[in-house]
């Protein structure tokens, strides 16, 4: 489709613990990104997890948490469309939602989204 993006991908692990983290601009595509992300809201249960999607303020929520407290999966979608996901092993969720939140979502938040370039 020709949309042009930023991805940004890190991994940190410490002893039996570890997080793998994603911040993707989607620049022309942030409104669809956002849109997608809203189109699920609600809960879900099975015999391993829990998942719940919901909207806090401008922003969207994707959780994940596994019930025996040894994984978690987090994605924000700020209202920018800039999405920040989050993997986690060895930790839950509340740990994991710490670690994003420590990020600066504010400041992801704040920068403008990636121009798209006009054709000449």
């Amino acid at each position: 489709m020709g949309v042009l993006g930023s991805t940004a991908r890190a991994t940190y692990r410490d002893n039996e613990r570890s997080v793998e983290l994603e911040v993707l601009d989607a620049g022309g595509a942030a409104g669809i990104l956002a849109m997608i992300s809203g189109l699920q809201t609600g809960e879900r249960e099975t015999e391993t997890s829990y998942e719940k999607s919901y909207q806090a303020g401008k922003r969207k929520f994707m959780e994940k948490r596994w019930k025996d407290g040894k994984r978690a999966e987090l994605t924000v979608v700020l209202s920018n469309g800039v999405m920040v996901s989050a993997k986690a092993r060895g930790m839950g969720l509340p740990a994991l939602d710490a670690a994003v939140k420590g990020l600066g979502l504010e400041q992801l938040e704040a920068a403008q989204p990636a121009a798209t370039p006009q054709k000449s």
